[in-house]
């Protein structure tokens, strides 16, 4: 008789801890300060792109042998639908980059697209495994591409939310030491469970992956959620010294501090039209700034160098030391280990600034990679030069990728505080890093198509030569302008003294600068009187 009655008891029961795990508007979740430390969302967020890489990668020594055996592809072709693959993912990366952005600054929770990008990941893994035809193989990898788009800008906006600019760095180093191991391990697991357990394991082995990121994405909880039972996690560190800034309409906005205390000039400059509110979406406002344009072009100068190694190195390696594939698998090891680097240098951008460090990263990896035309013979002394100079790549390469990362989200918050009501309380960081993701998408296609067609047409040394330029080019601008304009930044400071004597100067901190009524202190109304006449 009380069967019914326990039965309905017990399902109260699990829900009202469903409940207490999730929290509703009167009671936190459980865990909430472990659930969104900045220790977990980091392990969180580096575990999601450790899984999006590692599930890429795991396929690749079994992609050749189910393109023959499975689907029926040619050997001869074999290598160019490889290749088709290749681009198809980048494809869908680029394009998938700035949507996924907008959508995550948009909606209520980033928490939604994260977990709709492992459905993604999830579904495109299940029909690399299942797949009998091209087509499906192709759709997979959109697929694939599209959640890496969510995985990689979504991961990077959540610890932007959660840690703040003056710890971005380290946080972002880790993400790179993630992305590097994965890369490493996921073909030489790949490989050896293929070879000694069979087709269908490598993919059982994915999708014990990906059941441990579900569980650790839906503990999470990220800071925009979290504020709501703990107003204090993740809001910005305390003020420090104010500069004055431009309007947004200024091409030569003066750089603020890393600090997060500002001040907004009341009276607009003489002979500019002073507009608010911009109807266009904020990835593309964003790009009128110059310190994000360069900060973009070290995303894009990575992957073409990484791209163009990869295409060429295993069929130079190929013709020159007589290695086969696992040799030209073994030798990227050199590039890839020393990238393990990327923490200690993203803490050394957070305590000293991104500027130097990326200027002596392009300066320092064009030397590497330009004397990799010395490498000609089929010698003991030239295998050792050829990976010492690949080490040296990924090494320096870490000088500019981690603090470039640094640089476009400080570019971003100079646009959000030169107009906060256009950005919003919720901010452009999702965006600002599918710019960067886009850029690293046009990268790895545009990456071996120049180093094979050089390659082809001019010979390894002149491709070399080629790609050391391009890492050197970006050098003398980045010295300019990362970190905002170095001689606007000295002219400020030169006037800091003068400036304090100015009645228009009205200073606000980020959160106090949000469109609120409430939130504005008032200036005088000489101050008032100037702005709205100049309108």
């Amino acid at each position: 008789m009380n069967n019914p009655q326990q039965a309905d008891t017990a399902h109260a029961n699990r829900r009202r801890r469903l409940w207490q795990w999730w929290g509703n508007n009167n009671k936190p979740p459980r865990l909430l300060q472990f659930r969104s430390s900045k220790p977990f969302i980091l392990w969180v967020c580096a575990f999601s792109v450790f899984s999006d890489i590692f599930l890429y990668g795991l396929i690749v020594p079994v992609m050749p042998f189910a393109l023959s055996d499975r689907i029926g592809v040619e050997p001869g072709d074999a290598q160019k639908w490889t290749s088709i693959l290749l681009t198809v993912y980048a494809a869908a990366l680029l394009i998938g980059s700035p949507i996924c952005g907008w959508w995550a600054d948009k909606s209520k929770t980033r928490q939604v697209p994260f977990m709709f990008g492992l459905l993604l990941l999830a579904g495109a893994t299940l029909m690399l495994a299942l797949a009998r035809t091209l087509t499906l193989l192709v759709v997979a990898r959109i697929l694939q591409g599209l959640s890496g788009s969510i995985v990689w800008v979504i991961a990077l906006a959540m610890l932007a939310d959660r840690v703040g600019s003056k710890e971005i760095g380290a946080h972002i180093g880790t993400i790179v030491l993630a992305r590097s191991i994965a890369t490493v391990a996921a073909p030489l697991i790949g490989g050896v469970v293929y070879a000694k357990v069979g087709y269908y394991m490598v993919y059982i082995t994915a999708f014990i992956f990906l059941g441990a990121d579900i569980v650790f994405r839906l503990a999470m909880i990220e800071a925009r959620v979290a504020r709501k039972w703990d107003p204090s996690i993740g809001l910005p560190a305390p003020p420090e010294d104010p500069v004055v800034e431009k309007s947004e309409g200024s091409e030569e906005a003066a750089s603020t501090p890393r600090g997060d205390h500002f001040s907004i000039n009341m009276q607009p400059q003489k002979g500019r039209i002073y507009h608010p509110v911009h109807y266009l979406p904020p990835f593309i406002v964003m790009l009128g700034s110059i310190r994000l344009l360069l900060a973009l072009w070290g995303c894009i100068v990575i992957a073409i160098l990484f791209g163009a190694f990869e295409a060429v190195i295993p069929l130079f390696v190929e013709a020159m030391f007589n290695w086969d594939s696992f040799g030209a698998g073994l030798v990227f090891l050199a590039l890839l280990i020393p990238t393990f680097i990327s923490p200690a240098i993203g803490r050394l951008a957070d305590k000293h600034g991104p500027r130097w460090y990326v200027v002596v990263g392009y300066v320092l990896t064009m030397i590497p990679v330009v004397l990799l035309r010395l490498v000609t013979r089929n010698t003991l002394h030239d295998k050792v030069v050829f990976c010492v100079l690949l080490a040296f790549c990924g090494a320096f390469c870490m000088f500019f990728e981690v603090p470039i990362h640094v640089e476009i989200m400080l570019s971003v918050e100079e646009k959000m505080r030169q107009n906060p009501k256009y950005y919003g309380e919720k901010g452009a960081y999702a965006q600002a890093f599918g710019l960067g993701n886009l850029m690293y998408a046009l990268g790895l296609i545009v990456g071996p198509l120049w180093g094979g067609y050089v390659v082809e047409s001019a010979g390894w040394e002149v491709m070399t030569l080629s790609l050391g330029v391009m890492c050197c080019a970006g050098a003398v601008p980045a010295a300019i302008c990362t970190g905002g304009n170095i001689f606007t930044i000295k002219k400020d400071r030169s006037s800091e003294g003068k400036g304090q004597e100015e009645p228009q100067r009205v200073s606000l901190s980020v959160e106090e600068a949000l469109p609120t009524p409430s939130s504005v202190q008032k200036p005088d109304s000489d101050a008032i009187g100037a702005y709205s006449s100049a309108v």
